[in-house]
């Protein structure tokens, strides 16, 4: 297991694992009780990730990476909420993996995702809203976020997704020139039992 940690602008509100596509792996990561296990084939080989994928691959053993945003202005530090939910997770696998005595404590919703996604882009230049809470379910067409000139503040731009899922996450910054994307729906989702 390894943990991580970016900006909240760029994950989703409901954090993720990134786990190998591996049976085994795919297995513990999902026993973990993460809201959110995004499923990311050859991982190993993603240098900016480290030694650990790099490692843990070749010698079979099952890893995954616990992602959990921060908060960049209050210094870049976690808060108490992600420092819960890694240790609930890193309780849990220890659990499963019969270390520790007790039940697994899961949340209310859990999803696995995998690299399908739908990234919406930016017609024009603006100020980027988010409109509804990352980390959530949405219908194809439904409105995730709008562009507003920055002076008027009228809206300029509905972003919408065409296919529906997870909405995973938002342009890293609040402004968007054309052509960046405006938005990250996972559109492959299935939903785990809790």
């Amino acid at each position: 297991m390894r943990t991580h940690s970016w900006t909240s602008t760029r994950g989703t509100g409901r954090r993720f694992l990134r786990s190998e596509s591996d049976d085994r792996s795919v297995k513990l990561a999902q026993k973990s009780g993460y809201p959110v296990v995004s499923l990311t084939p050859n991982i190993g080989s993603q240098r900016l990730l480290g030694g650990t994928y790099q490692r843990v691959p070749k010698e079979g053993i099952p890893g995954f990476c616990m992602e959990a945003n921060h908060d960049w202005k209050f210094g870049g530090y976690l808060r108490k909420e992600m420092m819960d939910l890694m240790e609930r997770s890193l309780r849990n696998v220890m659990k499963v993996l019969g270390i520790l005595p007790g039940k697994c404590d899961y949340p209310k919703e859990r999803y696995v995702v995998d690299m399908q996604e739908e990234l919406p882009e930016a017609n024009f230049a603006g100020l980027l809203v988010p409109e509804v809470p990352l980390g959530t379910l949405v219908e194809r067409g439904a409105r995730v976020a709008g562009i507003y000139e920055p002076g008027t503040f009228q809206l300029i731009q509905e972003i919408s997704t065409r296919k529906g899922g997870l909405y995973f996450g938002t342009f890293p910054g609040s402004m968007v020139k054309k052509g960046d994307w405006a938005a990250l729906i996972k559109t492959h989702v299935r939903v785990l039992a809790s």
